[in-house]
């Protein structure tokens, strides 16, 4: 929630898109996909190459074409929001496996005690 925040916050801005304006954006979705590899779960780690080649491609052609470069760096602060979501989902998941085997090792400590 808060990395949306974030990203709403730096790029508020409705006036002319030009150049400057799209790499104030594509710098500030970097910093939120960076601010995303930090997120990493246990093993788990986002893949980020989609979203971090997306903003490459919108760096080479921001002075060219701003409006298309601020599409490239939407389509990797989307590509950044999948991953995220993914390791919410592995951090679940694994914390729910840690908790079964919590029982079950329990439960046999408990066996062999009594």
């Amino acid at each position: 929630m808060i990395h949306l925040l974030l990203f709403l916050l730096f790029n508020s801005n409705l006036g002319s898109v030009n150049s400057s304006y799209a790499l104030n954006i594509i710098n500030n979705t970097y910093l939120y996909i960076e601010t995303i590899n930090e997120s990493g779960y246990l093993i788990f780690y986002p893949n980020l190459s989609q979203s971090y080649s997306l903003l490459n491609k919108a760096k080479e052609i921001v002075n060219q074409s701003p409006s298309v470069a601020i599409d490239l760096a939407n389509e990797a602060k989307a590509s950044a929001d999948n991953a995220y979501q993914k390791i919410q989902s592995y951090k679940y998941a694994s914390f729910l496996v840690v908790l079964i085997l919590l029982f079950i090792f329990s439960y046999l400590l408990y066996k062999t005690i009594k």
